[in-house]
């Protein structure tokens, strides 16, 4: 009895340790209503940046149906920043390997991904940057894309 509470107690230490990253400094995902990525229906992302100094990491998230037709999703990203300049561009996510093998990992029929589109980026303001995403692909209602998000980490 007492071998199994001090298994159970190192094991959720362990589990404690690894579940918490401190590295993350914003996180959002959006779920998409009836996994449709409608072409005007802009994801919207609020982060505030108190550390000009430190290095970020960008990432994506995103959950498709196996059922999606393509292997690569296109995107148009807007930051605008706290002073109200604006940056643009159109970022492109490989979703699959040539031969249709889903590159995420599968969890029954969705695929997640989480995929860095940008390596040590600096905010050089202070402030609340507003990062959009608006779907790129030519079909209007993008089909069998369950969510979508935003990761900012610190870079290790």
């Amino acid at each position: 009895m007492v071998k199994t509470t001090r298994i159970l107690a190192l094991l959720s230490v362990v589990v404690s340790l690894f579940s918490c990253d401190t590295q993350v400094l914003y996180e959002k995902n959006y779920a998409l209503e009836d996994k449709i990525w409608q072409a005007h229906d802009i994801k919207a992302f609020e982060v505030e940046i108190k550390d000009t100094l430190q290095l970020y990491d960008l990432f994506l998230n995103l959950r498709n149906s196996k059922s999606y037709r393509f292997a690569n999703l296109y995107l148009f990203a807007k930051t605008t920043y706290p002073s109200g300049r604006i940056t643009k561009d159109t970022l492109q996510f490989f979703l699959a390997d040539p031969k249709g093998k889903w590159l995420g990992t599968s969890a029954g029929d969705l695929v997640n991904h989480q995929i860095m589109f940008s390596h040590n980026t600096v905010f050089p303001e202070t402030g609340n940057y507003l990062i959009e995403f608006e779907q790129g692909m030519r079909d209007e209602n993008l089909e069998h894309i369950a969510d979508v998000g935003l990761r900012v980490a610190r870079t290790k």
